[in-house]
């Protein structure tokens, strides 16, 4: 009898493989934990989801440095630019419906949008905009500084100076995703917040989520923002005003709404029975556009010693992660840092999201949990990436060093500090002002008053001082100002943000 069961056993073991146990939670509690000291994160949260279940899903630490309150899991983050992949997954919705299509020229939607290059704006489409392949830089500014509704900073872009050749390289940008988002609502006969709400939150019963960060700090429960400032301490910082970008990255939503968000993306836009997508859409938005070369702050994110080749989809990074083809986006606001990484044919997915910038912590993290979860080697992603930003704020403070070294000494500005007063318009960052007084200049623009300092010659350089919210959240930050005199020596431009700004009355 005993000979008849073990037969029966070893023949059911090769018709029904047994897979192996995933990792003991608390295996995955000393990742996190490790992560968060290696970073100094106040609080962060995780959720992991594997074969349409949520195997992983708890809050870390607290959600402002100093006081009691804990992150949990139903704590809200701002998810920042992970916000892409929900606005291309409406669009892939509204495209499974014929409302729009992934190669609609963008004026049959929005028939004010332009863009300064001629033939990007004669045959810019929607999936264009989607995959960062405008000619257009980011111009962050417009949306960042500028105090601009949605409506009134895209028509600025499009009087701003492309960077590149239409449809030439890969240029990540985030207006052309709010474009792309004002889009989806004209064509839904709503708005963006409106649909994601009504397609994507409500039937994934993501009840914590808005696209709002003020309806955010309305919720029971929010995560307050930090930075950690030059000095090297961590403090908070007040939340940035970051609605109108909409559609590239105004979501908020805690690591229990996402587990959703997981389930519906890792079962190809199915979610408890209910297909809510169909599976040729939402793939769409996954097949690579346009390759991005791995340098710069792509290299960070994407290391060549775990991913050898790089593209852009439809609001996901689309590249391989130690052999497995994987899909992935980070976001960063000020204060806050959130990574979603899928590996779609294992139905694996993580999202972390973390309380602090500067800080690659989600990246380290994200990384680290699956290596544990698929049974990869360990990489020592959290040593590998705390080693980066130290050596991150390493450059920046010899990039100060030398900058003050190139300082040229004993000299002083051509006019008096009067004649640089007056006022400077740019087509698209609008209206400068120039202030003086006895021993100093200010500049006033958008929302920001920069004290201007003098460095040598003409050119000065701006530190943010006002409001004073944006002067905390810009202590890393100086712009230079440098100030064009013509032949007969009348202060007539002055270049800022990288744009050349006309005197005028």
């Amino acid at each position: 009898m005993i000979r008849h069961v073990l037969l029966w056993a070893i023949l059911l073991a090769g018709a029904f493989p047994i897979h192996a146990a995933g990792p003991e939670p608390a295996a995955l509690d000393t990742i996190v934990a490790d992560a968060m000291k290696a970073f100094d994160v106040p609080g962060a949260a995780v959720a992991i989801v594997q074969d349409d279940k949520v195997i992983y899903l708890k809050g870390f630490g607290v959600r402002k440095a100093g006081e009691k309150e804990p992150v949990t899991e139903d704590t809200v983050f701002a998810i920042a630019s992970c916000s892409k992949a929900f606005t291309a997954t409406a669009i892939a919705m509204l495209v499974a419906e014929g409302k729009m299509n992934w190669d609609d020229p963008v004026r049959k939607h929005v028939d004010w949008f332009r863009l300064s290059d001629p033939s990007a704006d004669r045959d810019v489409t929607i999936r264009d905009l989607l995959c960062h392949r405008t000619g257009m830089p980011r111009h962050d500014m417009l949306w960042a500084a500028a105090a601009n509704l949605p409506e009134g900073y895209i028509r600025d872009y499009g009087k701003a100076k492309p960077s590149t050749s239409f449809r030439s390289t890969w240029e990540y940008a985030n207006i052309p995703f709010t474009t792309a988002g004002v889009a989806s609502g004209l064509a839904d006969k709503s708005d963006w917040p409106t649909l994601i709400q009504k397609r994507i939150f409500s039937p994934l019963g993501m009840k914590t989520a808005t696209t709002s960060a003020r309806e955010a700090m309305t919720r029971p429960e929010f995560a307050v923002p930090h930075n950690r400032f030059v000095d090297g301490k961590i403090g908070p910082v007040a939340r940035a005003d970051v609605d109108s970008v909409r559609g590239a990255g105004s979501i908020n939503a805690s690591v229990r709404d996402l587990s959703q968000w997981l389930r519906f993306q890792l079962a190809n836009g199915e979610i408890d029975g209910k297909k809510l997508l169909a599976t040729a859409a939402i793939k769409e938005t996954r097949k690579p556009q346009m390759i991005v070369r791995q340098e710069g702050r792509w290299l960070t994110f994407f290391p060549e010693k775990s991913t050898r080749f790089l593209n852009y989809g439809l609001g996901w990074f689309v590249h391989d992660y130690r052999g497995h083809m994987a899909v992935s986006h980070g976001g960063t606001l000020d204060g806050f840092r959130a990574q979603t990484m899928l590996i779609p044919d294992k139905k694996l997915g993580v999202v972390v999201f973390g309380n602090l910038t500067p800080s690659t912590f989600p990246e380290a993290l994200s990384k680290a949990l699956l290596d544990k979860i698929l049974g990869l080697s360990d990489e020592a992603w959290i040593e590998f990436y705390a080693k980066n930003d130290k050596s991150t704020e390493a450059t920046r403070i010899a990039t100060l060093k030398t900058r003050e070294k190139n300082r040229k000494a004993d000299t002083k500005p051509s006019r008096e500090l009067p004649a640089y007063a007056g006022f400077y318009a740019e087509p698209a960052y609008g209206r400068a002002e120039v202030l003086a007084d006895k021993d100093a200049l200010t500049l006033k623009w958008g929302r920001w008053t920069l004290k201007l300092e003098h460095r040598h010659f003409d050119t000065f350089t701006g530190t943010v001082s006002a409001p004073a919210d944006d002067a905390l959240r810009n202590q890393r930050s100086y712009y230079d100002v440098v100030f064009k005199l013509n032949a007969a020596g009348d202060v007539e431009r002055l270049q800022f943000l990288e744009q050349d700004f006309t005197r005028s009355k």
